[in-house]
Protein backbone atom coordinates (compact mmCIF):
# COMPACT_ATOMS: atom_id res chain seq x y z
CA UNK A 1 0.00 0.00 0.00
CA UNK A 2 2.71 2.19 0.82
CA UNK A 3 4.53 1.73 -2.46
CA UNK A 4 1.76 2.38 -4.42
CA UNK A 5 3.03 -0.73 -6.94
CA UNK A 6 6.93 0.29 -6.83
CA UNK A 7 9.41 -1.96 -6.22
CA UNK A 8 10.78 -2.21 -2.94
CA UNK A 9 14.32 -1.22 -2.48
CA UNK A 10 16.46 -4.28 -1.02
CA UNK A 11 20.21 -2.95 -0.54
CA UNK A 12 21.24 -0.03 1.41
CA UNK A 13 20.19 3.25 0.25
CA UNK A 14 23.25 4.62 0.22
CA UNK A 15 24.71 2.01 -2.68
CA UNK A 16 22.29 4.15 -5.07
CA UNK A 17 23.63 7.27 -4.74
CA UNK A 18 26.64 8.46 -6.72
CA UNK A 19 30.12 8.38 -6.07
CA UNK A 20 31.04 12.36 -4.27
CA UNK A 21 34.21 13.15 -4.13
CA UNK A 22 34.32 15.55 -1.00
CA UNK A 23 38.16 17.04 -1.62
CA UNK A 24 35.77 18.84 -3.79
CA UNK A 25 32.92 19.62 -1.91
CA UNK A 26 35.35 21.26 0.45
CA UNK A 27 36.92 23.00 -1.49
CA UNK A 28 33.55 24.24 -3.19
CA UNK A 29 32.52 25.48 0.51
CA UNK A 30 35.64 27.44 1.01
CA UNK A 31 34.51 29.61 -1.47
CA UNK A 32 31.05 30.25 0.33
CA UNK A 33 32.47 30.87 3.83
CA UNK A 34 34.86 32.21 5.33
CA UNK A 35 34.66 29.34 8.30
CA UNK A 36 36.29 25.58 7.86
CA UNK A 37 34.07 24.13 5.84
CA UNK A 38 34.90 20.32 6.71
CA UNK A 39 32.33 20.00 9.01
CA UNK A 40 29.53 20.74 6.75
CA UNK A 41 31.07 18.97 3.74
CA UNK A 42 28.94 15.79 3.98
CA UNK A 43 25.87 17.68 4.89
CA UNK A 44 26.25 20.12 1.71
CA UNK A 45 26.23 17.23 -0.38
CA UNK A 46 23.56 15.31 1.04
CA UNK A 47 21.55 19.25 1.26
CA UNK A 48 23.12 21.74 -0.81
CA UNK A 49 20.52 24.20 -0.46
CA UNK A 50 19.71 24.01 3.44
CA UNK A 51 23.80 24.40 3.65
CA UNK A 52 23.97 27.37 1.29
CA UNK A 53 20.96 29.35 2.84
CA UNK A 54 22.92 28.80 6.61
CA UNK A 55 26.03 29.94 5.31
CA UNK A 56 24.78 33.10 4.11
CA UNK A 57 22.41 33.83 7.44
CA UNK A 58 25.66 33.46 9.72
CA UNK A 59 27.28 35.19 7.08
CA UNK A 60 24.82 37.83 7.65
CA UNK A 61 23.76 38.03 11.04
CA UNK A 62 26.94 35.93 12.74
CA UNK A 63 26.65 32.62 14.93
CA UNK A 64 23.68 33.36 16.79
CA UNK A 65 23.25 29.39 17.98
CA UNK A 66 24.58 30.80 21.56
CA UNK A 67 21.48 33.88 21.60
CA UNK A 68 19.05 32.94 24.46
CA UNK A 69 15.64 32.38 22.89
CA UNK A 70 13.82 35.24 24.59
CA UNK A 71 16.18 37.58 22.52
CA UNK A 72 15.96 35.86 19.33
CA UNK A 73 12.02 35.97 19.37
CA UNK A 74 11.37 39.40 21.36
CA UNK A 75 14.43 41.30 21.00
CA UNK A 76 16.67 42.63 23.27
CA UNK A 77 15.30 45.18 26.23
CA UNK A 78 15.92 48.89 25.03
CA UNK A 79 18.65 50.68 27.21
CA UNK A 80 17.31 52.87 29.91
Amino acid sequence: MVLKGAEPITCRPGELLSPIDFNAAEEKLKSKTMHEPSRRAISWCLYPKVIEDFLEHREEYADISQMETHVFFMGMRPAK
